[in-house]
């Protein structure tokens, strides 16, 4: 596990680097990504004001983070090696997977139902894995609230 972490931590680092236009190498300095910026009104001293969008929420295919797969495994690696603060960590990387199965959530325009139960079918052994991995540690508060939140993400 512990070297899958680390690999993890590479993956998410170069991909922030990517998305946000971050440099590299600290000598190079990248522009931002257009799509990672939205300019909205003019301040108090009217000039423009820029917001950068604080974390995506779903990955497009082309992107280069870790994506819902890689997650899963990671999260089974976890619970094989009985790593609970790794599964309850991995579950809110599954978050925005989640949530787009929720049928009243805003995304639930772009998947068709079949789609849908599909997708949350294939998230549902997550929860599994990581309540199986916290009970044999005993960390059964850390099992409600994960329970409660996959609820509250899946509608």
């Amino acid at each position: 596990v512990t070297a899958a972490m680390f690999f993890t931590e590479d993956i998410e680092y170069f991909h922030r680097k990517m998305t946000w236009g971050l440099p590299v190498d600290d000598t190079d300095a990248a522009p931002m990504f257009s799509n990672e910026i939205e300019m909205t009104g003019s301040g108090l001293d009217g000039s423009p004001q820029l917001i950068l969008r604080s974390t995506p929420t779903l990955e497009h295919e082309e992107s280069l983070g870790m994506k819902e797969p890689e997650w899963m495994s990671l999260l089974i690696a976890a619970f094989k090696s009985g790593h609970w603060r790794v599964c309850l960590t991995t579950l809110q990387f599954l978050r925005p997977y989640v949530e787009a199965t929720n049928p009243n959530g805003a995304a639930a325009g772009s998947l068709s139902w079949n789609q849908t139960v599909v997708s949350y079918r294939k998230l549902a052994p997550a929860l599994t894995y990581a309540v199986q991995c916290m009970e044999v540690r005993s960390q059964y508060a850390w099992i409600i609230r994960s329970i409660d939140d996959f609820i509250e993400w899946s509608g």
